[in-house]
């Protein structure tokens, strides 16, 4: 429960607190137990979304947030999950991201990638931007956090 708390503090969440307090403390606490043992036991994200969205009602924001300090608390210091907000990564990198991927993909005759958000808060909008974060770390060579850390740089100014 510290560190939902510091994750609610940390990734300015605090506005959200009634949604993401709406159960009862003990099954929340019992939840994000049965989250980080997914974590645990396999590094499995998608498991641990599932809980996170599913099991607690979290949106896709405090689900990102939760897991990517969730992991960072584990010691994935590497390429840990990052966060998705919706000021800078939803508002303006993705519109940026998918009108360069639109011309791309018209240019090679391919289908274009899926969007990064949806209404249920499901896992593949998630996976599909940390494919995006992934690829952009990977040819960088950078972690995963860091790719994040320069996209709000360069998108909130």
């Amino acid at each position: 429960m510290e560190g939902l708390a510091l994750t609610l503090a940390w990734g300015v969440m605090a506005r959200t607190a009634k949604y993401v307090y709406a159960r009862p403390k003990t099954f929340i606490a019992e939840t994000l137990t049965k989250c980080l043992t997914e974590v645990e036991a396999g590094r499995d994200a998608e498991g641990a979304w599932r809980i996170l969205t599913q099991d607690l009602g979290w949106s896709n924001v405090m689900a990102s947030k939760t897991l990517h300090f969730m992991e960072r608390g584990l010691g994935f210091e590497e390429n840990p999950p990052v966060p998705i907000d919706n000021a800078v990564i939803m508002n303006l990198v993705w519109p940026w991201f998918s009108g360069a991927a639109r011309v791309r993909a018209s240019y090679l005759g391919r289908e274009l990638p899926g969007a990064w958000r949806d209404k249920e808060n499901s896992w593949e909008p998630y996976n599909r931007y940390m494919t995006a974060v992934n690829c952009w770390a990977h040819r960088k060579n950078w972690t995963t956090t860091a790719v994040e850390t320069t996209l709000f740089s360069r998108f909130q100014e």
